[in-house]
């Protein structure tokens, strides 16, 4: 008696859509022999009959890759290789039990008869365990499989896959599997472990038994955090204020604003009104990062250097620390020490100002309870606040690489495109296609696709706002949680197109097109009469499953032998 396990699902006799289901319930020890994934060999001329006895009947396969159970019919034999079996039908085709295509999202773990054609791509390797009296049997002397696990916790992200060989260390030839506690956050996929999406999940590696040494398995505990999100492209240009990551980018004569918080789009800067002891601040609007325009009332300092320290210029006079017994910020025409201050950038992009006077209280510090800035003795129990410097950058740039295509999200108005870059917008779709539309614009914080030859395009910055398209784009803005099952622009095997995504997540603001249910797994590109978007239209990726002789010759209908698939050896009998 037996039990065949592939990837954690055993065997069981029943059948549903004529393919034979599997259960990840099952026992290991002190079982009747009766269970519904237990099996008997019956022997048979060239091979066995399955037979499973709490049903009474027998696996067959006569039609197609349907497999059902009655009387006596159809002949199997299993043959082993790196101590995995594959069984097959010689009684019709030579037909093989495995599980669907690995490429169709959501895995599903029934076995129908696929065609031999099919061994590269239908997952078939299957561990045959015995079932052995315990009572009689004795306990064989078998020596420890040796196997570790490389880290008992490993943190990923979801733009990571790594060498599943490499998670573990083993003695024993024993076959190695791979289950997971969540395939939804990360598993092992043909000899990659993959993160899918963000969460934790457990994955057991396991060592079967053989001859010589035990079985064994390990854990290892998966984390996988959220893909890096995306900026738009040009976020850090534009004419405005932008962020101070790095002090060395200040200069003498340049214009900041003070900026207490910047959160959900909107920030507190400091403002123009002079209270009696210190400054209020006023609401100032965040685009991508960057202030774009500013009311009268909201306090522009001009820099003045001085060596290594600086002077805040108000127009008025200059900002100092007033005071060695208040929290007191205000405004003197003279340049003393008690306006001189010195200025630090964390990694944080968080400001640190220090006047250097005999004032004691001369850290300047954004108090938010009560909406003002001033100066305190320390920076405990007051906030953070950051500097924003005014430039003006009314270009940027983007790359087209050799794959002539890139999908982007643009922080600002693009009126015109610069000579040889063309852009697009998707506005139909059916299951093999994708319509584009071409477009003469780029509006800001909208997914387009650019065009053209490789190299860099300089894209100028609109001076006022331009007017949406007129016509309903289908290309989506991805977040967080968009993944499996969504399109993504690539190139495949030369072709190019959108091609379903089983990634797991996407992160967010990544361009996608969420393609109608009867969609295939690719979708051209069509755009009326224009053949140079024309000719991109294709076929599937080609190649999975390809079975040739030992000599690399391609063999449509192999019969008994030894032949290779997708690179590996494998016997037909």
């Amino acid at each position: 008696m037996y039990v065949f396990e592939q990837e954690g699902h055993v065997m069981k006799n029943t059948i549903s859509s004529n393919a034979l289901e599997t259960t990840t319930s099952y026992a290991t020890a002190g079982l009747s022999g009766t269970e519904t994934y237990v099996w008997c060999l019956e022997s048979a001329t060239g091979g066995f009959y399955m037979y499973n006895e709490s049903i009474d009947k027998y696996l067959n396969n006569t039609n197609s890759t349907k497999v059902y159970f009655g009387d006596k019919n159809s002949i199997w034999t299993i043959s082993f290789e790196d101590g995995v079996a594959l069984i097959q039908n010689s009684s019709y085709e030579n037909r093989f039990l495995g599980y669907p295509d690995i490429s169709i999202i959501p895995r599903s773990y029934v076995y129908r008869a696929m065609v031999i054609e099919n061994l590269g791509i239908s997952p078939h390797d299957i561990t045959v365990y015995k079932l052995v009296d315990e009572d009689s049997q004795e306990t064989p002397d078998l020596t420890d499989p040796a196997l570790s696990a490389i880290s008992s916790f490993i943190n990923m992200d979801t733009t990571t896959e790594l060498d599943a060989n490499g998670l573990y260390t083993v003695t024993s030839d024993g076959a190695i599997s791979f289950s997971s506690t969540d395939e939804t956050v990360a598993k092992v996929e043909g000899e990659k472990l993959k993160a899918l999406k963000p969460g934790t999940a457990t994955i057991t590696i396991s060592v079967a038994q053989t001859d010589t040494y035990a079985s064994g398995s390990v854990n290892i505990e998966i984390t996988v955090a959220s893909k890096p999100a995306v900026a738009p492209v040009g976020a850090d240009a534009g004419t405005g204020y932008h962020l101070v990551t790095d002090i060395s980018t200040l200069v003498d004569g340049g214009n900041i604003l003070f900026v207490g918080s910047k959160e959900n789009g909107t920030a507190k800067a400091m403002s123009t009104d002079q209270k009696q002891y210190n400054r209020g601040v006023i609401d100032v609007t965040l685009t991508n990062g960057i202030i774009e325009t500013i009311s009268d009332d909201a306090q522009v300092v001009t820099l003045e250097k001085s060596s290594n320290y600086w002077y805040f210029n108000v127009g008025t006079g200059y900002l100092y620390a007033a005071s060695s017994s208040s929290n007191y910020l205000k405004t003197e025409t003279e340049k003393d020490n008690n306006a001189k201050a010195a200025i630090s950038i964390d990694g944080d992009a968080k400001a640190n100002v220090v006047f250097q006077g005999t004032n004691t209280h001369k850290v300047l510090r954004f108090n938010s309870t009560n909406g003002l800035f001033s100066c305190y003795e320390s920076a405990e129990s007051v906030d953070d606040f950051y500097i924003f410097k005014y430039e003006t950058s009314p270009t940027f740039d983007i790359e087209i690489d050799e794959f002539g295509w890139k999908s982007i999200v643009s922080a600002h108005d693009i009126a015109s495109l610069p000579t040889g870059l063309k852009a697009y917008i998707v506005t139909g779709e059916n299951a093999t296609t994708a319509t584009l539309t071409e477009v003469n614009r780029i509006v800001k914080n909208t997914p387009i696709l650019l065009r053209g030859a490789q190299g860099t395009y300089t894209l100028t910055i609109a001076t006022s706002p331009i007017a949406d398209y007129d016509v309903t784009n289908l290309l989506q803005i991805s977040t967080e949680t968009t993944g499996n099952g969504v399109f993504v622009l690539a190139k495949i095997d030369d072709k190019v197109g959108f091609y379903k995504w089983t990634g797991g997540s996407l992160g967010a603001g990544r361009v996608y097109l969420d393609a109608p249910s009867t969609a295939h797994e690719f979708l051209g590109l069509t755009l009326g009469d224009e053949t140079g978007v024309n000719e991109v239209r294709g076929r599937r990726s080609e190649g999975r499953g390809e079975v040739y002789d030992l000599q690399g010759r391609k063999v449509l209908k192999p019969t008994q032998g030894l032949y290779i698939v997708n690179g590996k050896r494998v016997a037909v009998k």
